[in-house]
């Protein structure tokens, strides 16, 4: 497991809580009930997780939170990553996606390790 430093945890926390803002700011536009609205709901909620997590909150986290956030995130890195692929490593849009794939592989191993650390409830 790698040790992230404050640094690394404060930049992904940056990356998560702008990430959450965005959601917030677009959540309105999807009427209840849509697969959209759904989407975003889960989203917030894991990024929401995310951020009590890289805030040294994991005690405080039941492990049926760090489990419903574990999907989302692995979606948001999975796009992120996709569409980081499409560029070359030396132009502004690969930059543009490179913080967050940092930030939610940190969260990733965060969420893995405390669903290891947590026992069945």
């Amino acid at each position: 497991m790698e040790i992230y430093t404050q640094a690394d945890l404060e930049a992904a926390a940056r990356v998560v809580r702008s990430a959450a803002a965005r959601c917030e700011k677009i959540r309105p536009k999807f009427q209840d009930g849509t697969a959209q609205h759904s989407l975003l709901r889960n989203r917030l909620r894991a990024l929401y997780t995310a951020e009590k997590l890289l805030n040294g909150g994991a005690a405080d986290i039941p492990a049926e939170e760090l489990r419903a956030a574990l999907p989302p995130i692995c979606s948001i890195l999975h796009k992120t990553e996709a569409a980081r692929r499409k560029y070359p490593e030396d132009t502004a849009a690969y930059r543009r996606f490179t913080p967050t794939v940092r930030a939610m592989e940190i969260v990733k191993a965060l969420l893995e390790q405390g669903l290891s650390g947590k026992t069945e409830t």
